[in-house]
């Protein structure tokens, strides 16, 4: 009798250090949970604020492309605009303070010597590099081997302005050709033509204007360069030669 109930003393003892062992590993788990969360909370605070640094970075990042690609396009811009102080030498409509391109001064040269050009070759292709006629279409030949045509000298005279001011359609592009009743006629006759290529422009540093590198294409197709010094000016908005000499 008396063993059985030192038996039933000890089995409480055992359940109470059970027990405890076990409210034990439960604090001992809980405690780590926490750690483990407030570490988690740690390094994600951590990964926010790299993550916001980064953002940041890109920002300024975005913000120095964006001015760059700014300063880039205004330097183009500035580079490609160029002032035309050349004299006010066409009657009508003109601007002398207008601002050219590069590429429409360019352009504008290049017409004109490819007028120039067809010219050289004959008087009746640069009506039709105009588109005024065809050829063949005028076929009665004067005694003095002039044709009439069924354009108005008008006609003709309003196309070529569009390249070039009335001073340098009166020294170039009237000879071989006549107005006879505001009727155009031209001489029967012509060469091989030319062929300009222009290369180059650039500011004329010792005098107005412009500095031409310019290729003379041959018909073998080789290549000689020629100089050519050229003023422009503004008829109705557009660009026009006012002057064009070759420079030796």
């Amino acid at each position: 009798m008396e063993e059985k109930k030192t038996v039933k003393k000890k089995l409480p003892i055992v359940f109470l250090i059970l027990a405890i062992l076990v409210i034990m590993a439960m604090g001992y788990f809980i405690c780590k949970l926490y750690q483990e969360k407030e570490t988690a909370n740690a390094k994600a605070g951590e990964l926010t604020q790299q993550v916001s640094e980064l953002e940041g970075t890109v920002e300024n990042l975005q913000e120095e492309i964006d001015h760059f690609s700014d300063t880039t396009n205004t330097t183009d811009n500035t580079e490609e605009a160029v002032e035309t102080t050349v004299e006010n030498t066409v009657p009508t409509n003109t601007n002398a303070n207008q601002t050219f391109s590069t590429d429409e001064i360019k352009t504008a040269l290049q017409n004109f010597l490819d007028l120039s050009g067809v010219l050289d070759g004959s008087p009746e292709g640069l009506l039709v590099y105009l588109g005024l006629t065809t050829y063949g279409v005028n076929q009665e030949i004067g005694e003095d081997y002039y044709i009439k045509t069924d354009i108005s000298y008008s006609e003709y005279k309003n196309k070529m302005l569009q390249y070039m001011t009335e001073e340098m359609f009166e020294e170039d592009f009237t000879v071989n050709y006549k107005n006879v009743n505001g009727i155009l006629y031209f001489f029967y006759g012509g060469g091989s033509g030319t062929i300009f290529e222009v290369e180059s422009i650039r500011i004329n540093e010792n005098g107005p204007g412009y500095i031409a590198n310019v290729y003379n294409v041959h018909f073998d197709d080789s290549r000689e360069q020629e100089t050519f010094e050229f003023q422009i000016s503004d008829y109705n908005g557009n660009c026009v030669i006012s002057y064009c000499e070759f420079k030796e």
